[in-house]
């Protein structure tokens, strides 16, 4: 599905935000997805623990953030 995020897209977007939170970068967000993907495979890998890990990332930022 396009649009959705799924485990690596999640890895991926929280250790952006952890980047740019170490290096003291601003952070704009476009927002164009939907949501999680889908799926009992991704569930069963831990789809939720890598979405919350994103979001921690995000609420952890000391950056300045604009959505």
């Amino acid at each position: 599905m396009a649009g959705t995020l799924d485990i690596s897209a999640s890895q991926k977007g929280g250790r952006f935000v952890a980047f740019c939170d170490a290096f003291n970068l601003p952070l704009v967000t476009f927002v164009d997805t939907s949501g999680f993907y889908p799926g009992k495979d991704l569930e069963w890998r831990g789809m939720i623990r890598y979405g919350a890990q994103m979001a921690f990332a995000y609420a952890r930022a000391t950056v300045p953030r604009v959505w």
